[in-house]
């Protein structure tokens, strides 16, 4: 059994966390400005006068800190300050004064939120303040010694989307469920993470949606073609006599299919390297006829013609400094 002082105990993710850990056995006290004793983020003496009395604990869950939504070209500083001052600050500060009211090896867990990855109209106050949350745990994190700090970042609770009249989608969690994000933080080992609700955690893949599948060539000899594009660095998927499949970065397969009695055939595409200046030299290795590098209005490329009898330009790559 732990026990465990839950900040923000009358909110909804507040109360819902404070039921888990209850419905588990664990020893809880429900902190908030009304209750006895009384916490209020915002003054140091009553964060440390009740978790002197509560002490020691073996876990501190935050569920408390203002912030307000607004539109940043009328949101005045006011609605930056009362996040700064308030969810952030104010966690920073029962984290600090926390810490020595810690069983060894205990943790602090604070949230913040999935809008600090998820933006949309007037979001930007509460979005600062939810990312500031998470950088804070993260580089906290690593001056403790033998304590542990997280942080739940929470999606929009299905609670909440209903008293705003808003239509509850896959988009929302119940609070039964975030509270098992707190569950996890608290129990395991990890330090400086910041936990997701199942099944609500952010996309790390910033790729565009699409992707060319299926690209085609022609050669005299496919199984020769398909060796000589691995040893520019195409990616060998299978390779058989008269047909051969290759892949690219991002996963487009090249299907290279025999045309024994063809001339040179134009590949119907080009590829894009980041070195050019040392693909050239690879190509030229490998065998294939190149023309010198030119340099072009968007491009630098150059023209690789290979003994299997197919063509295709080469250039240097051009995407942007975001994932493809």
């Amino acid at each position: 059994m732990k026990r465990i002082a839950v900040v923000g105990a009358t909110g909804t993710v507040g109360s819902a966390v404070a039921t888990a850990f209850e419905a588990r056995g664990d020893e809880v006290v429900r902190l908030s400005r009304s209750s006895h004793p009384s916490i209020d983020l915002s003054d140091e003496d009553t964060i440390e006068t009740c978790l002197a009395a509560l002490a020691p604990l073996d876990a501190i869950v935050c569920a408390a800190g203002d912030a307000r939504f607004g539109p940043l070209p009328s949101s005045p500083d006011s609605v930056f300050e009362l996040g700064l001052t308030g969810k952030l600050m104010g966690q920073v500060r029962l984290t600090r004064l926390g810490l020595r009211h810690l069983v060894p090896g205990g943790a602090i867990v604070l949230t913040s939120g999935l809008l600090a990855y998820r933006f949309g109209q007037g979001t930007a106050p509460v979005s600062m303040v939810n990312a500031a949350v998470e950088t804070f745990v993260r580089a906290a994190a690593l001056d403790l010694d033998g304590h542990r700090l997280l942080a739940v970042s929470p999606p929009m609770l299905q609670e909440t989307a209903v008293k705003m009249g808003r239509r509850v989608g896959p988009w929302a969690a119940p609070a039964s469920l975030v509270a098992e994000a707190y569950l996890a933080a608290v129990d395991g080992s990890d330090s400086g993470e910041i936990c997701f609700v199942e099944g609500h955690a952010p996309s790390r893949d910033a790729r565009p949606l699409p992707a060319t599948g299926h690209l085609f060539l022609r050669a005299r000899d496919a199984r020769a073609a398909a060796a000589r594009l691995t040893a520019v660095g195409v990616r060998e998927i299978a390779i058989r006599d008269g047909f051969a499949v290759l892949e690219l970065r991002g996963g487009t397969h090249i299907v290279v299919r025999d045309a024994p009695d063809a001339a040179v055939i134009e590949a119907p595409f080009d590829l894009m390297y980041d070195d050019l200046d040392a693909t050239w030299s690879r190509f030229q290795e490998q065998g294939f006829d190149v023309t010198e590098i030119a340099t072009g209005r968007i491009h630098r490329s150059f023209y690789a013609t290979a003994p299997e009898g197919f063509r295709m330009q080469v250039l240097d790559s051009h995407v942007g400094d975001r994932i493809v």
